[in-house]
């Protein structure tokens, strides 16, 4: 049990300082070393548990992925929740991530995690949906807005700058989705008449 312990608390400390360090360098300039010494341990114990920055990065972006999963996966089941309080729930999931997110959606983050995150949530808009081959080129343009929409809420959401509730942020959302972008501004902010 303590060898875990010890095993997990390693682990962990050793992606805080890659996170950390992602804050203020590109993700290709960071090197083991760079890692090893944020987190005040030997290059040993880094190929302990990694064999290179790129299999540090892959963890810690498919955990986000597998827990951004089974909170959807949660919601399908349960079938409760009104699309606004499922993405509700979905923003306030990534709380627990935020930093993580934040940092690697950064421009010194690395482009995978956002092709990850497109690739998800394009298998989930083509799930509902039987597109034909003359529908293919809207159905890529209308997923190709969705998806950066979504993405970028993201990361407006974790960067800690969000001057809205996640309540607030999904119905924002779920407007623009449903009703254009044209009505959700319209909506969304006060007309002065001049």
């Amino acid at each position: 049990m303590a060898y875990t312990q010890k095993t997990n608390l390693t682990r962990t400390k050793i992606q805080k300082a890659f996170l950390d360090i992602l804050a203020d360098k590109k993700f290709e300039l960071i090197t083991i070393n760079d890692i090893v010494k944020k987190a005040e341990i030997n290059r040993s114990s880094f190929y302990r548990y990694y064999e290179d920055k790129y299999a540090l990065l892959s963890e810690i972006e498919d955990r986000i992925l597998a827990h951004m999963q089974e909170c959807r996966q949660e919601q399908e089941i349960s079938q409760k929740t009104s699309q606004v309080d499922g993405f509700t729930e979905i923003l306030l999931s990534l709380n627990e991530y935020a930093t993580a997110i934040d940092r690697l959606l950064s421009v010194n983050g690395d482009s995978t995690f956002e092709i990850k995150l497109r690739k998800e949530i394009t298998k989930k808009f083509y799930s509902h949906l039987r597109v034909t081959e003359e529908d293919a080129p809207r159905a890529f343009l209308i997923k190709e807005f969705l998806t950066t929409i979504i993405i970028r809420t993201f990361k407006y959401w974790t960067s800690g700058e969000a001057e809205m509730s996640a309540h607030e942020l999904a119905s924002l959302i779920m407007d623009i989705s449903l009703h254009g972008f044209a009505a959700a501004v319209s909506n969304s902010i006060p007309h002065h008449d001049q």
